[in-house]
């Protein structure tokens, strides 16, 4: 490994790093002193050629990779998981106005049977359950709420 990497520095490759997963262990070669130089897991690779530093941890360990990956791409401002990013929000506003539908139905002593319940689990329109909630903060019955045209 040490004769390859005097070749690639001789070839004029800038910077030459190396995994050493079952050392647990990043080196940079270092070809004033002809040797891998072991890195600081704590520390981050920097350098021009990357659009942020990447925590030298996330080389080894899976999950911190991963999340280094999302976090360029988010600086990267990358399309596709902005989009993801867009229904991801967009989900959760209707999984809460749901959870809120339900807290206030049973709040004003309106009881959900299992089928209106059903149909709000399933409920994936943000706009009928906007609407079911405003029918909530006046209706008499859970027919108002959900039955009324």
């Amino acid at each position: 490994m040490i004769e390859r990497a005097q070749d690639l520095t001789e070839c004029g490759v800038r910077r030459l790093l190396a995994v050493f997963v079952k050392r647990n262990q990043i080196c940079e070669w270092s070809p004033q002193d002809d040797r891998w130089i072991p890195l600081d897991l704590d520390g981050s690779l920097d350098d021009p050629t990357l659009i942020r530093p990447v925590p030298l941890r996330a080389l080894l360990d899976e999950a911190l990779g991963n999340n280094a990956q999302v976090d360029a791409l988010d600086a990267k401002q990358t399309p596709r998981l902005d989009e993801i990013m867009r229904k991801s929000k967009a989900a959760g506003k209707v999984e809460g106005k749901a959870e809120f539908l339900v807290e206030l139905l049973r709040t004003r002593g309106l009881v959900l049977d299992d089928i209106h319940r059903a149909q709000v689990a399933r409920c994936d329109d943000e706009a009928q359950l906007q609407r079911w909630l405003h029918r909530a903060l006046t209706a008499a019955s859970i027919h108002e709420v959900f039955e009324a045209p």
